[in-house]
């Protein structure tokens, strides 16, 4: 075993089973990691910033 410093997020998401299908969430969460991954979102945060 090996300690290492990593990035790592729990993400987590809570819904309605009544209104909502677990496959449904399931893609949800996966499109959030892939924009997180990407980091694409900060350009959408800050415009301005890019240069």
């Amino acid at each position: 075993e090996v300690i290492g410093v990593r990035d790592l997020v729990h993400l987590s998401l809570s819904y309605d089973h009544r209104l909502v299908d677990g496959a449904d969430a399931a893609r949800y969460l996966t499109s959030v990691k892939a924009l997180l991954e990407s980091a694409a979102f900060e350009d959408d945060l800050y415009p301005d910033a890019a240069a």
